[in-house]
C-alpha cells in the first residue's frame, strides 16, 4: 500500500517498516520487496531494526555479507551499527565486537544494549576458551575484570539497574512520598528519563 501509493501517499520508509516485519518473519514476498527497496537505497535501517529486534543473527550475517561495505556507508546510523555488532556476535567474532565497541562512538540511548552485548561477548569468549558454561561467580569476575569502555558509559555508576543520579532522585521522591500518584510518577520519569514502568517498579530497598 505505502510502497505503491495505493489509497495513501507513497511512503518508502513506512513501506520498509511493514516489509521489514514480514521479512523478519520469513515471508518471501516481503523479502523480495525489501530487496527492491534496498536496491534503490531505501529500507536498510528497517531491515536491520527488524532483524535485530527478533535477534535473527543468521539473517543479519547473510545481509551484511551480501554487501561488505554496508556498515561503512551507514557508519553514523546506530540501528545499522548495532545490528552489525549483533551479526558479528552471532558469527562468534566476540573480540571484534568488543574492539568495535571500544573504538566506536555511540548515541547514549543505546548504551544499555551495548553494555549487555559487551558482557555477552566477554562471557561467550571466555566460555569458548574454557569449553564449559560460566557460573554466576565467573561472570561477576569477568564484569569486574572487563568493565564497559567509556564509549558506552555515561560516567554514572549503575546500582540496582539505576544510574546513581537517577537513584538519588528516586530516593528523594520516595522518602517524601512512598506512594506517588500518576502525575508525580510522570514528573519523576521526565526528570530521570526513565520509563513510567521503571518508576512503578522502583522499590524502597532499591534506592536506599
Amino acid at each position: 500500500m505505502y510502497f505503491q501509493g495505493l489509497y495513501v501517499e507513497k511512503d518508502y520508509t513506512e513501506a520498509a517498516v511493514w516489509f521489514g516485519k514480514g521479512f523478519a518473519n520469513g515471508y518471501a514476498e516481503s523479502a523480495n520487496n525489501m530487496g527492491i527497496l534496498y536496491k534503490y537505497g531505501h529500507g536498510v535501517t528497517c531491515i536491520c531494526e527488524s532483524l535485530y529486534q527478533t535477534k535473527d543473527g543468521k539473517r543479519l550475517i547473510s545481509f551484511f555479507t551480501s554487501d561488505e561495505r554496508l556498515c561503512q556507508r551507514y557508519v553514523t546510523n546506530s540501528s545499522v551499527t548495532i545490528a552489525y555488532l549483533y551479526a558479528l556476535f552471532s558469527f562468534g567474532r566476540y573480540s571484534e565486537v568488543c574492539e568495535y565497541i571500544g573504538n566506536g562512538k555511540f548515541n547514549s540511548r543505546y548504551f544499555s544494549e551495548l553494555k549487555n552485548l559487551w558482557y555477552e561477548a566477554k562471557y561467550a569468549e571466555d566460555q569458548r576458551k574454557k569449553k564449559k558454561p560460566l557460573g554466576p561467580v565467573e561472570k561477576y569476575r569477568l564484569r569486574k575484570k572487563h568493565p564497559p569502555p567509556s564509549t558506552i558509559w555515561d560516567g554514572h555508576e549503575v546500582i540496582y539497574s539505576f544510574r546513581d543520579c537517577d537513584r538519588q532522585v528516586l530516593k528523594q521522591y520516595y522518602h517524601q512520598n512512598k506512594y506517588p500518584n500518576p502525575s508525580e510518577k510522570k514528573k519523576i520519569a521526565e526528570i530521570t528519563g526513565l520509563e513510567i514502568t521503571q518508576v512503578n517498579e522502583a522499590r524502597i530497598n532499591a534506592v536506599n
